[in-house]
């Protein structure tokens, strides 16, 4: 996936994805591999995921200003965390919307949204009235579903 983003941000056209599917549980004994390796805890690759998505829309969508983030109850909603936190480091002011209240979240996905609101971010949850009142988002990030989800899913991720 790293490649994909590098060639599409260098400009070089990308034909096909890889063909081959990973299992959860693969995914996962990578990201321990890595770590271990690397000498790093997970949420490093956290961290990395937000800031590869905020280059990846900053390149692709730069006139983009009101990006509405949307989150879940999972280390791909910290992804999302993480990026709200890195596009306010460069101005933006992206509006995170939670399927799930921040203090519910466990792990790295808490460090994420925790780092977020301690930067002074807001969440609002989905389904919110005032949702209805911001101004139409220029981008809208998916960070709702991550390589496993494991229970039925709930309100609001099924409306």
């Amino acid at each position: 996936m790293v490649k994909v983003i590098r060639d599409t941000i260098s400009g070089k056209e990308v034909r096909s994805l890889p063909r081959s599917l990973w299992r959860t549980e693969q995914i996962r004994a990578l990201e321990l591999r890595w770590a271990e390796r690397e000498g790093q805890a997970l949420y490093a690759l956290m961290e990395r995921a937000g800031a590869a998505l905020r280059t990846y829309a900053t390149h692709h969508w730069p006139q983009s200003r009101n990006w509405w983030i949307f989150v879940g109850p999972g280390n791909n909603g910290g992804d999302g965390y993480v990026l709200a936190r890195l596009a306010r480091q460069i101005g933006l002011e992206p509006q995170v919307i939670a399927a799930r209240d921040p203090a519910e979240l466990k792990g790295d996905a808490r460090r994420a949204a925790d780092e977020w609101l301690a930067l002074g971010g807001t969440v609002l949850m989905a389904g919110a009235s005032e949702l209805d009142s911001l101004p139409p988002p220029d981008l809208v990030i998916d960070a709702l579903l991550g390589t496993g989800v494991h229970a039925p899913l709930s309100l609001p991720l099924t409306k």
